[in-house]
């Protein structure tokens, strides 16, 4: 009898203790549940852009343009981004990144190979080149990834003899660009791909042309030559630069 006394005290005394207050118990996994995201699709992908299914245009990427599923505060939305040189100058995400610039030429590495024998003749001494200088509003995939203001243009210039003997100059026009767009073309000192600053001018529409020259008036050598844009609207135009020496 004693015995069965002690079983029974010591049963009581290992028992769960009573719960405070009346909420029922959690159920983990109903929580779980609900919490979880909804997994039918990936959401903020371009194919599935703020809701399972809505596809961003144009539809399908193509060889310059990528299509992106932006989120930023208060949801997702459609947009385009450029591959490698390519640029949506026309602003139009319908024709995508319609232009394409390669290769690169943004610097003394990649610069435009150019000659000036030592002569007077058409398409050799003086040159005159054209080239875009593409812009947009776009992100880019590969660095820059901003291009505002497009990339510059380098050129790798070689002057053979004197020439006609007036000394190495270049000289940038703008003629067919937008009223608000502001270029600026520097020419280095022989041998160098720095430039300074005597040896730049700032180059607009309505200003015309405008040429450098390297401290010296130098003649045969190696020069470099940058053509850059400060500000404006993008353009598809190519300006002109004339080199002679």
């Amino acid at each position: 009898m004693r015995a069965l006394a002690l079983w029974a005290l010591a049963s009581a005394s290992c028992a769960a203790p009573a719960s405070v207050g009346s909420e029922p118990p959690v159920d983990l996994a109903a929580a779980d549940l609900q919490a979880a995201p909804d997994l039918g699709c990936p959401h903020g992908t371009p194919d599935n852009c703020g809701a399972c299914g809505l596809r961003c245009p144009p539809g399908a990427d193509d060889r310059g343009t990528a299509r992106t599923c932006h989120t930023p505060t208060g949801g997702e939305s459609c947009g385009i981004a450029c591959k490698a040189d390519f640029y949506d100058v026309d602003g139009d995400p319908a024709t995508g990144c319609e232009q394409d610039d390669a290769p690169a030429r943004d610097t003394p590495q990649t610069a435009i190979a150019v000659v000036l024998p030592d002569n007077n003749l058409p398409n050799e001494n003086p040159r005159n080149l054209g080239y875009p200088l593409y812009s947009d509003a776009r992100d880019h995939l590969q660095p820059p990834t901003r291009r505002d203001n497009g990339r510059d243009n380098w050129f790798a210039v070689t002057v053979q003899g004197a020439g006609l003997g007036y000394g190495m100059q270049a000289c940038l026009s703008i003629n067919s660009f937008p009223q608000d767009d502001v270029f600026e073309v520097c020419l280095s000192d022989e041998g160098l791909v720095t430039f300074d600053p005597s040896s730049c001018a700032m180059v607009t529409r309505a200003g015309g042309s405008m040429c450098v020259f390297p401290r010296g008036r130098g003649n045969a050598g190696s020069y470099a030559v940058r053509v850059r844009k400060l500000l404006g609207a993008p353009s598809t135009n190519h300006y002109a630069l004339f080199l002679q020496h």
